[in-house]
């Protein structure tokens, strides 16, 4: 579970922001949203609430960019907070793995012009209760009880030339990976909860349909049909190579084909080009190619993804996301949840989130302008709020910063003006 993340310099946030899923002891509603251990206990869901242009998007574009560069060694050349380009973009988050804590955090700097960074800090610590123990920093290399395979000190060695990827990236690749040790099984573990357990959809993408596969529509038309959106069904139906080769570049069938070929517990691989979704199945060594339809109530006639709405196309993405495969122990982080979507819509949804979610560690953290949500699927310390100063730097902070947090309707006290974040017409 995510415990904490923390960063600094980074598009409108130009100072050290943080976003705790610590929970409060004082908070007695929905006591079903946080998960208690023997060292803290840790909320299951975070709603962020702000006027437009306050820092919503850049908080989530944060995590974006991090595990970006974590999976990818990918970064943006306008990451860093206007005129603060020389000086260093920070990234922090603390995380269970299992019954352990941990704390991963680095530093990159932006060369010149250039979409490349060198790497400043790099550090992996397991926190416990009365201290910490450095297992990697680049300042001062692999702890000694951790460095106990030869093999693993030769890549070690390999990695002091590399500036511009981190060492979690690196000692990552495939044939740096060492079965049976320790430490190296540790970093993979920490490189999974990035790549694996931290998934993001952003308010940008309609088409990035996180999951879905033919395999399981039928999950994603039950919901479809729970939510009344006027949908009976989604499935996708056999179409002949001839039809792909029209839609979808050769490169990609190439890229697509040659993955499926590499990897036998591949079974199914989905795309998008814009306008429909294609799904790609291996079966006895053969890959036959499926393309997205619906079906509507009353109506006959399938429908393509080009003939659905905006919004049918977001919930689509939103509910193949937190319900078509449902894991345990993941974070799901959508940036404006509500988006050309029904207010109840999105209430029912996380309200089904949270229902599935009663024994599990999943967390949802998300923005949003609805702010019907504060009290209806909300604890107090569950909610935060963004804003920007006459400098344009931007501030994320808790309703707990405020001595009311534990008076009711906390939605009328935010339109009230009581918490900031909101629009100040005329001014």
């Amino acid at each position: 579970m995510l415990i904490n993340f923390s960063f600094e310099n980074f598009r409108s946030f130009k100072n050290s922001t943080e976003l705790s899923l610590v929970s409060s002891s004082k908070i007695r509603k929905f006591k079903d949203h946080e998960v208690k251990s023997k060292r803290l206990s840790i909320i299951k869901n975070v709603g962020v609430f702000g006027k437009n242009a306050s820092g919503k998007t850049n908080l989530i574009s944060a995590l974006t960019f991090a595990k970006s560069y974590i999976c990818n060694s990918q970064i943006l050349s306008n990451m860093s907070f206007k005129g603060a380009g020389d000086l260093p973009t920070s990234f922090n988050f603390v995380f269970t793995l299992g019954e352990d804590i941990y704390q991963y955090s680095f530093s990159i700097k932006r060369v010149g012009l250039l979409s490349i960074a060198t790497v400043e800090k790099e550090c992996l610590e397991k926190l416990q209760t009365n201290n910490s123990i450095e297992i990697y920093s680049k300042r001062s290399k692999i702890n000694k009880s951790y460095d106990k395979e030869e093999l693993f000190k030769t890549f070690l060695d390999g990695y002091k030339n590399s500036n511009s990827q981190l060492f979690l990236t690196y000692i990552n690749a495939p044939e740096r990976q060492i079965k049976g040790n320790k430490t190296s099984e540790l970093f993979t573990e920490v490189f999974k909860f990035f790549r694996d357990r931290i998934l993001i959809l952003d308010s940008l993408s309609s088409f990035s349909y996180i999951g879905l596969t033919s395999s399981n529509s039928s999950v994603v038309s039950k919901y479809l049909t729970q939510f009344d959106t006027g949908m009976k069904c989604i499935e996708f139906r056999d179409i002949s190579s001839e039809e792909v080769q029209k839609v979808i570049p050769r490169e990609i069938l190439v890229e697509i084909y040659n993955d499926m070929s590499s990897k036998p517990n591949l079974k199914e691989s989905c795309v998008s080009n814009g306008v429909d979704i294609y799904s790609f199945v291996k079966s006895d060594n053969t890959i036959y190619c499926k393309k997205f339809q619906s079906y509507h109530k009353g109506i006959e006639e399938p429908f393509t993804l080009e003939e659905e709405s905006e919004g049918t196309k977001r919930l689509i993405n939103i509910i193949t996301l937190l319900f078509s495969n449902q894991k345990d122990d993941t974070v799901y982080i959508i940036d404006e949840i509500e988006k050309s979507g029904h207010c109840m819509s999105v209430t029912n949804i996380i309200k089904e989130f949270q229902k599935l979610n009663l024994n599990k560690k999943n967390q949802l953290i998300f923005t949003s302008h609805h702010v019907d949500l504060m009290d209806e699927v909300l604890r107090q310390d569950e909610i935060y709020f963004t804003d920007k100063n006459y400098e344009g730097v931007s501030t994320v902070y808790p309703l707990s910063d405020f001595k009311s947090r534990n008076e009711p309707n906390v939605k009328k006290r935010y339109l009230e003006g009581r918490y900031g974040a909101i629009p100040v017409i005329g001014e």
